[in-house]
């Protein structure tokens, strides 16, 4: 199989000149030894994984797939301590924007938004 940088600008995977960045070899090393068949053949076998855990969660049959990138980002060790703290503050405060809504202290989507949503359970209060 040959990967090659098809879009313009920044990329994680590839560096401007089209090489491919050093920590995402083993990747495609693996890519390269599983063959285009049984690529193809692994990303239908996920995407239907896909369809059926959305459908488990109310999503109706025919509906689009969320958009998924099946090669994963890879975060080296020496960017990871930044970012983990940024994500580190940023679940933070969605967590207290979440406890306010639920303890009422906030409405920013309104009540029939809410109950109006094919996930809402309505068993739940």
């Amino acid at each position: 199989m040959r990967f090659e940088r098809a879009l313009p600008g920044t990329n994680e995977v590839f560096l401007p000149e089209g090489t491919l960045r050093r920590i995402y070899e083993p990747v495609f090393d693996e890519l390269e030894r599983m063959g285009p068949k049984r690529w193809e053949r692994k990303l239908r076998e996920a995407h239907g994984l896909l369809l059926d855990e959305q459908y488990a969660f109310g999503i109706k049959e025919g509906d689009k797939t969320h958009p998924t990138d099946w090669v994963p980002r890879i975060v080296p060790a020496s960017d990871w301590e930044r970012l983990e703290a940024g994500l580190t503050q940023r679940l933070r405060a969605i967590s207290v924007f979440l406890g306010r809504l639920e303890a009422g202290k906030e409405e920013v989507v309104p009540r029939e938004v809410v109950e109006s949503s094919i996930l809402y359970d309505t068993g739940w209060k």
